[in-house]
């Protein structure tokens, strides 16, 4: 995922699984699993709000609350809730630009 600096995106991940689990049932870290937040659901697809570290930019009032605020290229971890030892290692990253 590509992040501007001074705006907020929905990091959006499709998981497919068997037997199939709700995309509210993952939970993603940016801090390599010190913190996680848990998923909202667009469809089929796990989506978490992620801020730039210039949000909110200039002229924006902020709006959502982000799940989390990237500081820098970041690698992504998301794991089951309920079995926490189940985690994916190579979630898409998230990249900064200006």
């Amino acid at each position: 995922m590509r992040l501007h600096r001074a705006g907020a995106e929905f990091y959006a991940y499709k998981i497919t699984t068997t037997p199939p689990v709700a995309p509210t049932d993952w939970e993603l870290s940016i801090d390599g699993g010190t913190t996680w937040a848990d998923a909202q659901a667009d469809g089929d697809y796990s989506v978490w709000l992620i801020a730039g570290p210039d949000y909110p930019g200039p002229g924006d009032n902020g709006g959502a609350e982000p799940a989390f605020t990237a500081t820098d290229n970041t690698d992504v971890l998301v794991r089951l809730i309920d079995s926490p030892e189940t985690v994916i290692w190579d979630a898409p990253q998230i990249t900064i630009w200006s």
